[in-house]
């Protein structure tokens, strides 16, 4: 029943995947595959129906596109590890095989063509844990670059500013018009 989980999972990031960039994900082909895969977990799991979701939890709290797509550019290649470990296990089973080529198709183009710069630039901000923070010319040229990172700061601070002051004039709009409706 895991297994079944991981794969609601996967349609669930192949739709997420398509809907963000544009891509477009043949989700019908999606839907069919997974539920092949599905199936075939259904008739051989037997540890009951208490698996919780892998991946569903990290969508709640990554809202906005940018997120999204860091979160992806890590689901994916976990999805891959999966469905080959899935593959392995079942090469016998002549049935599942085009879901397996399907689904691992699909994710692979879609990694490829939107998600691996996203996963390359992650990378490369892991490269900031190791910065010797100790070194006096790595002081040096940071503060350099402070100003900078601040304005940077700064014009973020200032959007997200002027679209909590859009809402607000938005609602007051509305509670305005309520208000004059109900006379």
């Amino acid at each position: 029943m895991r297994q079944s989980y991981r794969l609601l999972c996967l349609s669930v990031i192949i739709y997420f995947v398509g809907h963000i960039s544009g891509f477009s994900v043949n989700l019908k082909d999606a839907s069919i595959a997974t539920e092949e895969m599905r199936k075939h977990f259904k008739s051989i799991d037997h540890e009951g129906d208490n698996n919780g979701l892998v991946f569903q939890k990290f969508f709640d709290s990554w809202k906005e596109e940018g997120e999204k797509k860091i979160l992806l550019s890590q689901i994916v290649p976990v999805y891959l590890k999966i469905i080959d470990a899935i593959s392995k296990m079942n090469l016998k089973n002549e049935e599942l095989q085009p879901s397996i080529r399907n689904l691992k198709m699909m994710l692979n183009t879609i990694y490829d063509d939107l998600l691996k710069q996203t996963d390359l630039k992650l990378r490369g901000l892991n490269g900031l844990k190791t910065i010797q923070v100790e070194d006096v010319k790595t002081q040096h040229a940071a503060i350099k670059e402070l100003f900078m990172v601040l304005r940077e700061l700064s014009v973020m601070e200032d959007t997200k500013n002027q679209e909590v002051k859009k809402q607000k004039r938005d609602f007051q709009r509305k509670d305005r018009r309520r208000r004059y409706n109900t006379i």
